[in-house]
């Protein structure tokens, strides 16, 4: 595979206290999938509080920390003490939730100008970063644990989740892996469930089932959603969603399928949104695509029994997820909705022309809008958040009061 040395480099905080360095021995670790790699981790602690630089838009006092030396995309990770960010450079930064201190950040030895994956997910006492391979850090140290190859199978094409200590990833094959957590050992792999080369999008967990998207590789227009036993890997149920669409359309599933206890909502990549019977995987409805842009992606989220769906136009609307009747619509105040939306039961987050907005799925109203398509504000990906802040990166790493 020729995997070079991960970077040992100097880092430093622009706008806090540097604290010591501390660099893990150098040791061959096993690669899962073959071969070796050679690893070298750098964990720094720098102290980041408050800056006082809200953008215009922030409202006062929104800003909990900004970390400014860093930039970060992906959807990202909180625990109780710390916040994971995937970062754009090949690395993850580790920052304390209280302080806005950097724990530790660590890189992979992936050479390209950017990271080649969008996130990473927390299994036990392991990180688990996509950036073209899946490598692990411990979760409190940085220390490099593992990396997974997945048979050059590229499983950072989906954002890994992680449930019961197993780390669970779609790749550019098709192929669904399960991997052990604590050491990445391969548990199961499941092939694409339909005919021809499909890429596996990002996985969905709901209780014992895996949720997977898929989307054709060539000629392009197919597309569907697949269930498995989270233990085994077993097929529960497939539902290939090329029949709901007219000819020429695409019926891609990108994944991040929304869940609750009797179904399952899907969205395919030229805008219809899709309800299926979580055991069966049977259609219980199906809503043709709205907005400005008949033809655009769409991202969803479940709040207060509502599903709300954003699309690439700024174009939002809430639906009955019971039978997939329009609640409301609006045009967001964010411009093109680049991320998928993620909710906290209460509001919902969606990132669009780098800011960050909470809404409220009752009716569609802003309840706040943070940052802007200034520079110094660009916000991208998936948030995390706990009871009192969203935690989101861009072109810096933020706590952004709730």
């Amino acid at each position: 595979m020729g995997l070079s040395l991960i970077r040992d480099s100097s880092l430093g905080a622009t706008n806090a206290r540097p604290f010591s360095r501390a660099v893990a021995h150098k040791h061959s670790v096993p690669v899962r999938g073959g071969g070796l790699i050679l690893a070298g981790i750098v964990a720094v602690a720098a102290c980041s509080g408050p800056t006082g630089d809200d953008p215009p838009n922030g409202g006062d006092g929104k800003v909990l920390w900004h970390v400014q030396q860093y930039g970060a995309r992906g959807r990202v990770a909180a625990t109780s003490d710390l916040v994971y960010f995937p970062g754009r450079t090949h690395d993850v930064i580790a920052v304390r939730k209280s302080s806005g201190e950097v724990a530790w950040r660590a890189t992979t030895p992936t050479q390209s100008a950017e990271t080649m994956g969008f996130g990473l997910a927390v299994a036990g006492d392991v990180v688990v970063f996509a950036d073209l391979n899946l490598y692990a850090f411990d979760r409190t140290s940085g220390a490099f644990r593992w990396v997974f190859t997945g048979g050059g199978s590229n499983p950072a094409q989906s954002v890994p989740v992680a449930a019961q200590e197993r780390v669970f990833s779609g790749s550019t094959t098709g192929t669904v892996f399960a991997i052990r957590a604590w050491d990445g050992t391969e548990l199961w792999n499941a092939p694409a469930p339909f005919a021809g080369l499909f890429f596996a999008n990002n996985p969905t967990i709901a209780g014992d089932t895996l949720i997977v998207g898929y989307a054709e590789r060539f000629p392009g227009w197919r597309g569907g959603l697949a269930a498995f036993d989270v233990a085994s890997g077993a097929l529960l149920w497939t539902r290939d969603f090329s029949p709901l669409v007219t000819a020429g359309k695409l019926a891609r599933c990108l994944g991040n399928a929304v869940v609750d206890s009797t179904r399952v909502y899907a969205w395919l990549e030229r805008g219809d949104v899709v309800a299926l019977d979580r055991q069966t995987g049977e259609i219980r409805w199906h809503r043709l695509p709205t907005g400005t842009d008949q033809g655009n992606w769409r991202q969803m989220s479940l709040a207060r029994q509502t599903l709300v769906v954003a699309s690439f136009d700024g174009h939002f609307e809430g639906i009955n997820p019971t039978n997939g009747d329009l609640i409301w619509t609006k045009i967001g105040d964010l411009g093109s909705v680049l991320q998928p939306t993620s909710s906290d039961g209460e509001s919902v987050y969606a990132i669009g022309s780098g800011a960050l907005a909470a809404i409220n799925p009752s009716d569609g109203s802003s309840r706040w809008v943070f940052g802007n398509a200034q520079p110094s504000y660009a916000l991208y990906g998936t948030p995390a958040f706990d009871s009192q802040a969203v935690y989101i990166g861009g072109n810096g790493l933020w706590a952004v009061r709730k």
